[in-house]
């Protein structure tokens, strides 16, 4: 399999796992990258393009040299926030504009994402709970796990 360029994806590092936020243009992935930044303490790797990269047999994300450390931030701009460059992908989250294509209840705990198997998550962003959804995802995987 070769690099590939995700677009339409933004990637965050928390507690050393990789957060790959995927979904339609304007469906909240650089704002759901921001907050978890600002309140989470959450490492920016990557906003808007992804280079997606298979290593080691695990899944890696990067940032492109004309995107490091750049956050859009709807209504306000581009803001410039440290960043690290590269982190192995934990967490494959699917923002949805409609909280009604969310299940209650889901069965699908993991996907397939460029022939790796990723531990999944389909959310709202705009959902205050949005974040701590996603730090559960991540806390529950580790103590199945364990």
């Amino acid at each position: 399999m070769s690099d590939e360029n995700l677009k339409h994806a933004t990637l965050i590092q928390i507690g050393g796992k990789g957060i790959l936020l995927c979904g339609k243009s304007g469906v909240g992935k650089s704002d759901l990258a921001f907050r978890m930044i600002e309140d989470y303490g959450a490492m920016l790797v990557a906003d808007d393009v992804v280079l997606i990269k298979p290593e080691s047999g695990e899944l890696y994300g990067e940032v492109s040299e004309n995107l490091k450390g750049l956050l859009e931030v709807r209504g306000v701009g581009i803001a410039k926030y440290d960043y690290i460059p590269r982190c192995k992908i934990d967490l494959m989250v699917d923002l949805v504009d409609e909280k009604e294509k969310i299940e209650r209840l889901p069965d699908l705990l993991k996907v397939r994402f460029f022939d790796f198997e990723l531990l999944y998550l389909k959310i709202h962003a705009f959902e205050v709970s949005a974040p701590h959804k996603i730090l559960l995802k991540l806390r529950d995987n580790l103590l199945q796990t364990e």
